[in-house]
């Protein structure tokens, strides 16, 4: 018992220091770029109620738990503004997260295919109360106080900063290599760390495709190198013979191979120059759609 008690005196004071350590501000020229996107708001006769609010380390204060998952894709910086526009209190949370695929990585990950989606930013999604959106390396969560809800507030809102955003609209250049036929629309997600959970095939881009009564993901592997490419494939599957079993598929290409085991079910992988092209699915399967985007990346030289 005193042991226990020691070890949650000792929790405590570290969570106490955590609490007092002093947040890293948000540089005075991020502070502008930031609150230059909403230079565009008064033209809808809305005005800033109070002055803005910047997050970076200390995100955790605004969001709580939620920080955590914007901090595995390197967010930068936390613009927060409450706006009134009339009977309406609109909130105005721009995410700066350095870079389009972080973006998109973290607006993906709070997506879901069947979402309303809207014709705001690169690509959003909402409904009467929020709207969600990313453009470039910013994403946007604007959310509404009405006593009867305007549908059409939010999306005047989101117009508005989208275009102080710069930059050509669009989501990362690697899904323009996907097999389009039998994929899920707007499944697509990138993986800045810890794909299919293991830490050393980050980053990775995926998209989900209908395969029968279920679905199956196809996923890149980004590597620096073909040398870090195979070096990843190796430990992939040194931990699938490790832990459940592992078939070469020398037809498949060189270095290809299947691993499995009760866990993470099944996983198909083939190397490809400096990616991984990889597969996963209920029911194995998935060659033609491994050789057809290995193939494409070749091309392409994403």
């Amino acid at each position: 018992m005193k042991i226990l008690a020691i070890l949650l005196m000792l929790s405590q004071a570290a969570f106490a220091q955590e609490e007092m350590r002093e947040a890293k501000p948000v540089p005075e020229q991020d502070r502008q770029r930031l609150s230059s996107l909403t230079a565009g708001l008064p033209e809808l006769g809305a005005e800033p109620s109070g002055q803005p609010v910047f997050f970076s380390d200390n995100l955790w204060e605004y969001i709580n738990g939620g920080a955590e998952a914007y901090h595995q894709y390197d967010f930068f910086a936390l613009f927060h503004q409450v706006f009134l526009a009339g009977d309406a209190e609109v909130t105005v949370d721009i995410y700066d997260m350095g870079s389009l695929e972080n973006a998109f990585g973290i607006y993906s990950s709070e997506r879901s295919p069947d979402y309303r989606f809207l014709p705001v930013g690169s690509q959003g999604f909402g409904d009467a109360y929020a709207l969600n959106f990313f453009r470039n390396r910013y994403y946007v969560k604007l959310s509404l106080y009405q006593d009867k809800p305007d549908s059409s507030v939010l999306l005047r809102f989101g117009e508005k900063i989208s275009d102080r955003i710069p930059g050509a609209k669009g989501i990362p250049e690697c899904f323009s290599v996907f097999p389009a036929e039998n994929a899920i629309a707007h499944s697509e997600t990138f993986i800045l760390k810890t794909p299919l959970g293991h830490g050393y095939l980050g980053p990775a881009y995926a998209m989900s495709y209908f395969a029968g009564d279920g679905t199956d993901k196809l996923l890149v592997s980004v590597a620096e190198s073909p040398a870090q490419a195979s070096e990843r494939a190796q430990k992939l599957r040194t931990h699938f013979q490790e832990s459940g079993s592992c078939e070469v598929l020398p037809g498949l290409g060189a270095g290809a191979f299947r691993g499995s085991n009760p866990y993470e079910g099944t996983v198909l992988c083939l190397p490809e120059g400096r990616w991984l092209v990889l597969h996963t699915g209920e029911k194995g399967g998935g060659e033609e759609l491994v050789r057809k985007l290995a193939e494409r990346l070749k091309e392409k030289g994403i």
